[in-house]
């Protein structure tokens, strides 16, 4: 929502997306970047694996983890809606 508020306040309206992520996020945030950027076009540059080691979640690392987690998200959120996203703070 940031992004979108910010675009809108300068008077402007996103065209077209390139996303860069982890292939195992890619269905998730074009899910998520379609809900709020309708009209817009969505690239997603998915990428076998993700630049930096500063993972603190141990866990996620192997790729059976990892897959199973986005998915369950992904699953989480065609359920209860893109909207349950609006009550996430960020830090």
């Amino acid at each position: 929502m940031f992004i979108k508020n910010t675009l809108a306040e300068r008077g402007r309206v996103a065209q077209k997306i390139v996303l860069f992520c982890d292939r195992w996020h890619a269905m998730r945030l074009r899910v998520i970047w379609k809900h709020f950027f309708p009209v817009a076009e969505i690239e997603i540059r998915a990428s076998r694996y993700v630049v930096g080691s500063d993972y603190a979640q141990k866990l996620l690392r192997s790729p059976i983890t990892f897959w199973l987690a986005n998915t369950a998200g992904l699953i989480a959120m065609k359920v209860c809606g893109v909207e349950v996203l609006d009550s996430i703070k960020q830090p």
